[in-house]
């Protein structure tokens, strides 16, 4: 099982800045993850998603790591979980 996590308010509002200044114009979650992956730098920020994204084998959360994940579509989908929160986060 996966635990999405909420940022701190200073690492959220840093990552926040990067995607809106990477992904500007973007209407919808799936053209920011297209943005996201189109530059280095939100390669970078696509990348540290995965920071808030823990596993929680035993009831006691840790980091995960790559034997952690199999599938190309859980990295994904816990990268885009942590976008949406992150997004959430911010403009609530």
């Amino acid at each position: 099982m996966f635990e999405v996590t909420m940022p701190d308010a200073f690492r959220g509002e840093e990552l926040f800045i990067k995607i809106m200044s990477t992904c500007s114009g973007a209407s919808n979650n799936s053209q920011i993850v297209q943005r996201l992956m189109a530059t280095s730098e939100g390669r970078e920020v696509w990348k540290s998603l995965l920071d808030f994204v823990k596993i929680v084998p035993a009831s006691i959360p840790r980091p995960i790591d790559k034997q952690d994940i199999e599938s190309p579509q859980t990295l994904v989908r816990l990268r885009t979980e942590s976008l949406s929160m992150l997004m959430d986060f911010i403009t609530e």
